[in-house]
């Protein structure tokens, strides 16, 4: 029987419009869409924030999909023949959001009621969330099934310090309410879940048509003063050790050092860009990241090894390998599975000497066939077919405890 599928993304549909699909849910959405296992996808877009809003409206005139249902507090669009999105339109202040949300959760939950009757949702529906913040919302809503999506441990990242005790108390709800959990790392399958007989590890996949999007120009922002580019793709935090990156830029004078990405800790990246060979060139839609990576000579994770990048399972080493470039990364997940086609380094000198022996000495280790036939069972609809695969195998179990 085909399934209908409630989705509580992390980022909205808005924002997968704005950059792309760049993000595992908007991966997991379009690969669940080509699925002859579902019928309908109805995608619930949070609450913005009056700041939001005014970024959004001012990149795009509207909603992408056409507007079936449009009322004073939500419109609904369909994008595709299986895709709908619910978007609320009571827009209001960060700080008034917050006071208000418990008096208007009644409303959302009404208004995903109304909107699922409207598109002709079955009774039996799967309800899948990606978002730790509305998996209440979520379970309320839930009638059948429940999945919960784990795509970093919060309770290791920097934004959410502050947040700590409710971010624990919320993945302690998830885990009691959800009948189904999959993990992005098995860090987080281990040391958040504990390895319970519900919880699956489902890496990161790729977009194994990324190769076509590629012509022959290229990008005009990239320096031209013919060195080789060394390159990294993915938002500007502070899990980049700047150490690591400042002793290789330091040591590598003649290659340029790009980054391509949104800054989200600028003043984090004051002293590195002070130095003549590197190249801040910002954000970019996701339909570019693939020119940008073609243009590298060697592909760079300089990440920091600590428990919120042993979370992780970074897009952009699918995306380097998906173009059979070279990738130099510090021991971060999942470097150990694809040990046999990338460079793993250990200490700041290691980085940089793999990155000068991948320029030099290009392939010494491993070929560019190796690397496309590593890739070949990395695709995001291999991805989704292993999870609703699992998906089937617990939906015949009906009795399963909340809390197994």
């Amino acid at each position: 029987m085909k399934k209908d599928i409630l989705f509580f993304p992390w980022r909205d549909w808005n924002t997968v419009i704005l950059e792309g699909f760049a993000r595992r849910e908007a991966n997991i959405i379009k690969s669940l869409e080509k699925s002859s296992q579902i019928r309908k996808i109805l995608i619930v877009n949070n609450f913005c924030s009056l700041k939001q809003e005014i970024l959004v409206k001012k990149k795009i005139s509207k909603l992408k999909g056409t507007i079936i249902k449009d009322n004073f507090f939500y419109s609904i669009s369909k994008i595709t023949e299986k895709i709908f999105v619910l978007n609320f339109k009571i827009v209001l202040p960060k700080s008034t959001l917050r006071i208000y949300m418990n008096f208007l959760n009644k409303y959302i939950i009404k208004s995903i009621k109304q909107s699922m009757n409207f598109i002709g949702f079955s009774s039996d529906y799967i309800t899948w969330c990606c978002d730790l913040f509305r998996v209440k919302i979520a379970a309320k809503i839930n009638k059948n099934f429940y999945i919960f999506d784990a795509i970093d441990n919060l309770l290791e990242h920097d934004q959410y310090k502050k947040m700590h005790k409710k971010v624990q108390q919320l993945y302690l709800y998830m885990q009691k309410k959800s009948d189904l959990i999959f993990t992005v790392s098995k860090d987080l399958k281990e040391k958040l879940f504990g390895n319970r007989k519900k919880v699956y590890y489902v890496p990161n996949g790729v977009d194994t048509s990324l190769s076509n999007k590629i012509n022959s120009s290229l990008p005009q922002d990239l320096p031209q003063n013919k060195k080789p580019i060394i390159g990294y793709i993915g938002l500007l935090q502070e899990r980049i050790d700047v150490k690591l990156l400042m002793y290789a830029i330091h040591n590598l004078k003649k290659f340029n050092f790009v980054f391509v990405g949104a800054e989200q800790s600028k003043n984090y990246f004051y002293d590195l860009k002070k130095l003549d060979n590197t190249y801040f060139l910002g954000a970019k839609h996701h339909s570019e990241i693939a020119q940008y990576i073609n243009s590298f000579d060697v592909c760079i994770i300089p990440h920091k090894v600590n428990k919120f990048t042993q979370s992780m399972n970074p897009l952009k080493l699918y995306e380097y390998l998906a173009l059979s470039k070279e990738v130099v990364t510090t021991p971060v997940p999942p470097s150990q599975d694809f040990s046999d086609v990338i460079h793993i380094a250990h200490s700041k000198e290691e980085f940089a000497d793999k990155i000068s022996q991948a320029i030099y000495t290009p392939f010494f280790e491993f070929t560019k066939e190796s690397i496309k036939r590593r890739m070949f069972q990395e695709s995001w609809q291999k991805r989704v077919e292993s999870m609703l695969e699992i998906i089937d195998k617990y939906l015949t179990f009906t009795s399963l405890p909340k809390d197994n």
